[in-house]
């Protein structure tokens, strides 16, 4: 813990990565340590456009900036998190290949959204890490996400014993529904157990427009 007037502050270290955060304030998982480096030393292409819908302190944005060449833009509702991961990309030394934003993801379909305009089809990946309710944001990862085909890391609490499948069902069931396809599934496990009766499910998706 870092020491002064706020004793709930700290610098955690990750895959040679430093986040400072406030674990009263903001939400930090260190069981996704293996998660975060899976998904950002993963076949990753150069100047992909990528889009962090739920970014908090900026543990998937920062390690995935830090193994590649590309450009991200890092969205949080919290300003505690998103004051946190204005540090961290400066502290990682970042700034220009993350662009953070304190503001609902769901406001970027608006028409009068100017990130949302800027942003509209353009992105080559997306990850979605609010397992509790990142269903509820599949239309917006689809109004982000390039028509063409993009990858989708989708994170879900889901019941046991069949979760995965179940993961798997949902999602494709909702991108049906807005007209976008499953193109193929790279990825899709357990990522850890939540409590006795859910998991945490993680899946990666290449999915693409229907009618591209």
């Amino acid at each position: 813990l870092l020491y002064g007037e706020n004793k709930s502050e700290t610098i955690y270290k990750e895959n040679n990565c430093n986040f400072k955060l406030d674990v009263k304030t903001t939400y930090f998982s260190p069981r996704l340590v293996f998660e975060r480096r899976r998904i950002a030393t993963s076949l990753i292409k150069n100047n992909e456009v990528i889009v962090d819908m739920f970014a908090g302190v900026g543990p998937f944005s920062i390690q995935i900036a830090r193994n590649n060449l590309v450009k991200i833009y890092s969205f949080d509702v919290n300003p505690h998190a998103y004051q946190f991961l204005k540090e961290n990309i400066k502290m990682n030394k970042l700034k220009g290949k993350i662009i953070p934003y304190n503001i609902n993801v769901r406001d970027l379909s608006n028409s009068a959204d100017k990130i949302g305009r800027l942003l509209q089809n353009k992105s080559d990946r997306i990850i979605m890490n609010l397992p509790e309710k990142s269903i509820e944001f599949v239309d917006i990862a689809c109004f982000l996400m390039k028509q063409t085909g993009g990858i989708l890391h989708f994170y879900q609490f889901s019941d046991k014993p069949n979760a995965v499948e179940n993961t798997l069902e949902c999602v494709n069931k909702k991108l049906n529904e807005l007209n976008w396809e499953v193109e193929k599934i790279l990825n899709s496990k357990i990522v850890k157990t939540f409590s006795p009766k859910t998991e945490l499910v993680g899946v990666d998706l290449s999915i693409k427009y229907l009618n591209s």
